[in-house]
């Protein structure tokens, strides 16, 4: 994320406000930094001449794991008439922008279930409607399992305009193509246009499959580390901890630190399931 431009509605913003001195140093540290967007590096670059010429732009990717056949999730199975979100508090104000919009879909559509996962937002919840459900905070192995569960039809992503979110990376279509949902995404976010991308104008809009081909064809981590790999390599020679370039280069951590936990969890998750 854009860690020096969180927005002042985000209740994240004056923690990272205590932590921005502390973060560029760090950075100012580091040979490469390794970003899942343009827009960060190009943020971070136009404010700090330090950095210009350190950033590497690995975009987020889903791991090969989870194309193993008795992970992935029943596509053949009918779509239930479910519509998921999830985030947390710090996404109230993106709730907020798009609250009018989305009290509309939800009223045109009541035999769908909108199900809000990571906590009751308070402004979902004063609309008071029967086909709106929430789901408690999980960790990103139990939200994998729980989202393929739901067998969502579609899966929003609202956002308000601001440079933070136009720097997001586009993980959440990332999560819930591969859980089989379409994504439907506020307009005008570069992220997130994509094949297959809809947007919350056209309910009925986006195409689950053609983002499914995209993302197999171009964001798998098979794909993509060979890229981070390259920037590595290229340092383990000038000063680079060998025992740690060994490690990352055995464990292939990628850019998406999300994705390496949620590979673990996922695993640990399904056998405690399966155990049981």
């Amino acid at each position: 994320d854009l860690v020096d431009q969180v927005p002042t509605t985000n209740p994240t913003h004056f923690k990272y406000l205590k932590w921005r001195d502390y973060s560029t140093a760090s950075l100012k540290l580091a040979d490469k930094i390794m970003v899942s967007t343009q827009m960060i590096a190009d943020e971070w670059e136009k404010k700090y001449a330090w950095s210009r010429g350190k950033f590497v732009v690995i975009p987020n990717v889903l791991d090969d794991v989870f194309l193993r056949e008795n992970w992935m999730p029943k596509f053949l199975r009918k779509r239930r008439d479910t519509v998921t979100w999830r985030g947390s508090a710090t996404h109230e104000m993106d709730l907020l922008m798009e609250s009018h919009r989305l009290h509309k879909i939800f009223n045109e559509n009541p035999g769908t279930e909108f199900m809000f996962i990571g906590g009751a937002s308070p402004i979902i919840a004063s609309f008071e409607l029967k086909n709106i459900t929430f789901a408690d905070f999980m960790d990103i192995g139990s939200y994998m399992i729980h989202i393929n569960q739901c067998a969502p039809k579609a899966h929003i992503v609202p956002l308000m305009r601001n440079n933070f979110n136009l720097a997001k990376s586009n993980i959440a279509w990332i999560e819930a193509t591969w859980a089989g949902a379409r994504v439907l995404v506020s307009e005008d976010f570069p992220e997130f246009s994509k094949p297959g991308m809809g947007t919350l104008a056209n309910f009925e809009s986006g195409d689950r499959d053609l983002s499914w081909e995209y993302i197999k064809d171009t964001l798998l981590l098979s794909k993509v580390n060979p890229l981070r790999m390259e920037v590595i390599e290229s340092k383990s020679g000038a000063g680079i901890n060998q025992g740690m370039y060994s490690i990352l280069k055995r464990k292939r951590i990628h850019s998406c630190g999300s994705c390496s936990h949620f590979a673990r969890s996922f695993s640990l998750y399904k056998s405690s399931i399966e155990n049981h």
